[in-house]
């Protein structure tokens, strides 16, 4: 999926914002950027403010109540989606809607200000509408923190461990460009009972370093 569909796309816009809303809820480590395209991009700014090539932390994903804001003729929502990135050299900051000196900010109560911690400083960290951040970001990665310890009372993840291996020719189907034979490669079969479930899978090869031969 390109960019330009998540800026467009509404129902696409809103599916990413679920995923990376699950994400930074779970502890996961988000990040984003603006990809530089030649030498001469790298580090430079674009007219919002925005670095090229810097990764931007994501520190937070949020819905923000506007209740009794007097926003709702202008966004026509009673909560919007947001997201608050830090540029980690700090002092470039974006400069569009929701920015640290936005008007847009006056419009919102106290209360919820005070529940998203915002703070105006020149400290590179920055409030977005999430479409906005659609718009202007190129590149989103996710790094999940798995926590799969016994002992947690914050386990999220279940691990499950599968030894297999190409035993003979009849079961070495090669990729996927191998279409005859792709389907003879050792097989799992697992469930996903919850539609809000999500799997990781991990492919790695043993080593054969100090095995005797």
């Amino acid at each position: 999926m390109t960019a330009e569909a998540y800026a467009t796309d509404q129902d696409k816009r809103d599916e990413l914002y679920k995923v990376m809303k699950k994400a930074a809820d779970n502890k996961a480590l988000l990040a984003s950027a603006i990809p530089a395209t030649s030498k001469d991009e790298m580090e430079s700014s674009t007219p919002m403010g925005l670095v090229k090539g810097h990764a931007y932390g994501i520190t937070a994903v949020k819905r923000v109540a506007i209740e009794g804001s007097g926003l709702f003729n202008v966004f026509n929502k009673d909560k919007l989606s947001m997201i608050r990135l830090r540029n980690p050299w700090g002092g470039q900051e974006w400069n569009g809607r929701f920015s640290d000196g936005s008007e847009e900010w006056n419009r919102i109560d106290k209360a919820s200000i005070e529940k998203i911690g915002l703070t105006k400083e020149d400290d590179g960290e920055f409030w977005m509408l999430f479409e906005d951040f659609c718009e202007h970001f190129t590149s989103l990665a996710i790094c999940r923190v798995v926590n799969t310890s016994f002992m947690s009372l914050n386990k999220t993840w279940h691990e499950c461990v599968v030894h297999s291996e190409w035993k003979s020719p009849h079961l070495a189907g090669g990729c996927i460009n191998n279409k005859d034979t792709f389907l003879n490669n050792p097989q799992t079969v697992f469930d996903i009972r919850d539609e809000e479930d999500e799997a990781l899978f991990s492919l790695m090869q043993k080593s054969g370093r100090g095995a005797s031969g």
